[in-house]
């Protein structure tokens, strides 16, 4: 088992209970946003299964993929609890999406393509996989649009989980929709406020690497801390991400 495959395996029952993740507004909004009713899709890296709970009452079928079988394990069982029997459990890499050309009405991705190491070959996989007219509903926390305060956001986001590969610009990711051949139907930014402590626990995030995080978000300054906007202190101590929602159309 590769080491990052075991951390998210070890993760799995924070994420399923993560105020964030489980969010009912958030989620409620990410299915308007699609706007979709019928059909099949897939949630690629879907975790404890939150997203694709929540779009498993607007469609068919959905296929809820992911790296680790703990994760979906987890998924299975509590979609099972609530008495949801349409989603199907599928191991599988989302640069390498194991399904049909044409084959999809929709890809989801939640906050997870930070974490991809080609994201420009997710973006190309995922327009393969669609039907035309099909959509990629892309929701993923964004960089800040000044350079110093990126490497610094990049930092903090690494030490908490050193599978972290880059939280991109939406400027980036517009542009690397266009390339793949997406229309960008719909896209809004919002700041979310994370619990630091919470954020942390949800990686089992050893003590001396917590002190340099909460250093790092004390003793923000400038751009950085007008992107993170951090208040309270201790186990209180909230700050925020920017998060993007992109729906693109194929």
């Amino acid at each position: 088992m590769n080491d990052s495959r075991a951390r998210w395996d070890t993760a799995a029952p924070h994420y399923l209970r993560s105020s964030w993740h489980a969010n009912e507004a958030a989620l409620e909004h990410m299915v308007q946003v699609s706007n979709v009713l019928g059909g099949n899709i897939v949630d690629v890296a879907t975790g404890a299964g939150h997203a694709a709970m929540a779009f498993s009452h607007s469609v068919d079928r959905v296929l809820a993929l992911d790296t680790s079988p703990r994760m979906l394990a987890i998924a299975k069982e509590e979609a099972a609890r609530r008495g949801i029997d349409n989603i199907d459990y599928v191991v599988g890499d989302a640069l390498d999406l194991p399904f049909l050309r044409a084959s999809l009405d929709g890809v989801v991705c939640r906050v997870a393509a930070h974490h991809f190491g080609d994201p420009e070959l997710f973006m190309r996989r995922s327009f393969d996989v669609l039907k035309p007219r099909g959509f990629l509903l892309l929701i993923d926390t964004v960089g800040a649009d000044d350079p110093g305060a990126d490497d610094a956001l990049h930092t903090l986001e690494s030490l908490r989980d050193p599978s972290h590969v880059r939280d991109y610009t939406t400027a980036v990711w517009r542009r690397m929709a266009r390339k793949a051949g997406f229309e960008t139907e719909f896209e809004d930014t919002i700041q979310k406020p994370l619990n630091a402590k919470e954020w942390m626990d949800r990686m089992s995030v050893d003590s001396g690497t917590r002190n340099k995080i909460l250093e790092l978000i004390n003793a923000s300054k400038d751009w950085f801390r007008e992107y993170l906007r951090p208040h309270s202190k201790g186990e209180l101590l909230t700050f925020h991400l920017l998060e993007c929602t992109m729906l693109l159309r194929k």
